[in-house]
Parts: structure tokens; C-alpha cells; sequence
């Protein structure tokens, strides 16, 4: 699978753009993808999402960095040479949404399945199983990806965001949900947690 992230100037893919992209493949992990870009002409900003990010106005502005296009296309061939192109994330479905509706603005065509694969999904049937309390806001599941790292024994994900170090993240804490073990050599020294080791005696 392909683990990817982005990080935008907002929530909704029709108004905001995308600054950047951090893409991993699962089974081959150091094969890695990272790109930064000026946001489409008229895109909406939300400061919030900014702040979350790192980025500020003239950062996602510069006339400087690659166009949306340039950066689609980039990440479009770094996805053709991945085996299995199945989509993953904590909000894989956000990022899936950005890229496709800024492919279109774009006329970059991306080649992404209906399917994705859920980081929260995975984590809270783990957890259910577990017998761990499932945090619920407004009578949903309000599992963020903190709680997600937290849980697999990771820290939180540093401040600002980064996209690249959002998909390392994930992708660590698929690998340690599904088979009980490390998965990058940066979170080596994170040990995993004994309820996760169980997995790793089966695989």
C-alpha cells in the first residue's frame, strides 16, 4: 500500500490548495516521496490550517516553488512504480479527495482506487479488541492520530506538521498494529507495546 499525507491551506479541496506531499510504499519503505508547492491562483487560505503546518502566506505563495501541476505530475510517476497503489492514511480519504479534485483542476489524472486503507479503522478495531476505550465526540469515534501513535508506542506527531513525517508516522503505526514490529529505522528506539508484540510471534 501507499501511505501518503498532505498538508493544505484548508479543508475542502474545491476552495483550498495543497502546499505539500509525503509519500512512503509500505512494502518497500525506503522508497520515499516529498514535495513542496505554491498554492493555484484564487485558492482560499484558512490560517488555522497554517498554523497547524508550518507554512505562512508568502511560504505557500512563492513564485519560486513548483506549480500544483509540477508537483501532481512529480508524485504521479513516483506512484506508477509502486506495486500496489492502494491508498493509506489516517485521513485517507482527505488526501485522496485533494489529489483527485487538484489533479482535475490540474489535468493530472491520478490512477487511485475507490478502496483505501484506514489507519483509524485498523487502530479502533485493535483497540476494541483490546478491550481499550474508544474516545466518542458528538456520538462518533474522535480517535485522533496522536491517540493512534500514542497507542503503538510512538510520540505524537511533532509541531508543525509535515507531510513526509505525517506518512513515516502512519506508516510506522500500520506496521506495528498489522505485524507487531518496527518498521522504520528512526522509530527503532520506540519500543512496541507488549499487547502489539503478539502479532509479530504469528507473521
Amino acid at each position: 500500500m501507499m501511505v501518503i499525507d498532505c498538508e493544505t491551506t484548508g479543508l475542502e479541496p474545491a476552495q483550498y490548495a495543497i502546499v505539500s506531499v509525503g509519500a512512503l510504499d509500505f512494502e518497500n519503505p525506503e522508497n520515499q516521496f516529498y514535495g513542496e508547492c505554491k498554492i493555484w491562483d484564487g485558492a482560499l487560505i484558512d490560517l488555522k490550517s497554517l498554523a497547524c503546518n508550518g507554512f505562512n502566506e508568502q511560504q505557500v505563495r512563492d513564485p519560486s516553488k513548483m506549480s500544483q501541476s509540477e508537483l501532481l505530475r512529480q508524485l504521479k510517476l513516483f506512484i506508477s512504480k509502486i506495486d500496489n497503489q492502494t491508498p493509506a492514511g489516517h485521513n485517507a480519504r482527505l488526501d485522496v479527495e485533494f489529489l483527485y479534485v487538484s489533479g482535475n483542476r490540474e489535468h493530472v489524472l491520478f490512477p487511485l482506487p475507490y478502496r483505501m486503507i484506514d489507519l483509524h479503522s485498523i487502530a479502533a478495531g485493535d483497540m476494541m479488541r483490546q478491550g481499550k476505550v474508544i474516545t466518542v465526540e458528538n456520538n462518533v469515534s474522535a480517535i485522533s492520530l496522536d491517540r493512534v501513535l500514542t497507542y503503538v508506542g510512538l510520540p505524537s506527531e511533532p509541531l508543525p506538521h509535515h507531510a513526509l513525517t505525517g506518512a513515516k508516522m502512519e506508516a510506522e503505526a500500520f506496521s506495528r498494529i498489522i505485524y507487531g514490529r518496527n518498521l522504520l529505522p528512526e522509530f527503532q528506539k520506540h519500543a512496541v507495546p507488549e499487547y502489539l508484540l503478539q502479532y509479530s510471534k504469528t507473521t
